[in-house]
């Protein structure tokens, strides 16, 4: 039977029974943990974790079993030392200390490729899509797409949208967001002209947006430009 190593570990310590479980209530919420116990593995962002408390010692090890761009020890180690602290129903007014509620996405498309992009498709994991713009004349810089969280919820927002370049070329940005510290927004092309043109995003922080009558959200508002090669 093959062992699989850790990549990276992450070790909290001094850290109570009530606070692991604050830290365990919050990672359920998002559905990256079952069963909460005081071992076991979650999956977060798709990067496969194995956890383990020890009660006597009051230690956390968080185990990070393939190398992962966003789930990082340093984000890890973020996320259990906010919620540790954090009373169960608080729900702060400041981007550090929002928790996982509403998810709102809007990417802004700036076409300098000299085509007309027409939208062709989108895939929704999680929440919910709209196309605002399903056709953008060459030189335009607009508002293109939206997603947000199906529900007022800790439900994220991921999925893709995809512009058609020519007619064998496509433009297909990914995005997802849940939390402020698990989010991303990436571009590529593909196609048999992909070669000719290339892409740049930028604006891939979040902020809190705070004049909800429903409470805050987490927006995340990316602009992805596409121009010649």
């Amino acid at each position: 039977m093959s062992e699989t190593q850790s990549t990276d570990a992450v070790v909290i310590e001094n850290l109570s029974l009530e606070e692991a479980e604050r830290v365990f209530h919050f990672l359920q919420s998002f559905g990256y943990i079952k069963n909460p116990a005081t071992s076991g593995a979650m999956v977060v962002m798709g990067s496969p974790l194995s956890y383990a408390y020890d009660k006597a010692a009051k230690t956390l090890e968080i185990q990070l079993l393939m190398p992962s761009k966003i789930v990082t020890p340093a984000k890890i180690r973020a996320v259990v030392e906010r919620e540790r602290f954090r009373p169960e129903g608080l729900l702060g007014s400041e981007a550090g200390e929002l928790p996982a509620a509403d998810n709102h996405v809007e990417i802004t498309i700036d076409n300098a490729s000299g085509h007309l992009l027409v939208n062709s498709g989108r895939e929704v994991t999680k929440g919910v899509s709209r196309v605002i713009e399903s056709r953008i004349a060459a030189g335009d810089k607009v508002l293109a797409f939206e997603a947000r969280s199906a529900t007022w919820s800790v439900v994220g927002a991921e999925g893709s949208v995809t512009y058609q370049i020519d007619a064998q070329t496509f433009l297909i940005i990914d995005y997802f967001l849940e939390g402020e510290l698990f989010h991303q927004c990436s571009a590529m092309l593909k196609g048999v002209n992909a070669a000719r043109y290339k892409t740049t995003v930028s604006g891939t922080g979040t902020r809190c947006v705070c004049e909800s009558d429903r409470g805050p959200w987490l927006e995340m508002t990316p602009t992805v430009k596409i121009e010649k090669a």
